[in-house]
């Protein structure tokens, strides 16, 4: 599940650390026998600090995936009440329309019927 991104932070973890073992030598007035000792206890830790920061990845990848599922859940429930509410809307507002079609012919029927009265 490691991506492109976790590949990119790992190499510049790697590239800090050479950098900073360089700058340390320059800056750092011991001995070889003990700067290479210090490198070599450094180099040591990679492994274990390589393992960390992928359990770390990967803790903080599932969590990701959890809320984003959970989200995503919320999401399709809300639009499931939505669309039920839009649905009850529409409706509504045929059948109101249609009741209020019929009331305007009705209306007009019996003017009809009343002015052909008039006019007998």
């Amino acid at each position: 599940m490691a991506g492109k991104g976790s590949g990119t932070f790992l190499g510049g973890v790697l590239l800090g650390g050479a950098i900073g073992a360089i700058a340390g030598m320059w800056i750092d007035p011991r001995t070889t026998r003990r700067v290479r000792r210090a490198v070599q206890e450094t180099v040591d830790q990679l492994p274990e600090f390589a393992h960390q920061v992928g359990d770390t990845t990967i803790q903080l990848s599932d969590r990701l995936r959890r809320r984003v599922t959970n989200l995503s859940h919320n999401l399709q429930d809300d639009w499931h009440e939505t669309s039920e509410r839009l649905r009850d809307a529409a409706v509504a507002g045929w059948d109101a329309s249609r009741r209020e079609y019929r009331s305007v012919i009705n209306q007009h029927a019996d003017q009809d019927f009343d002015t052909t009265n008039q006019i007998e």
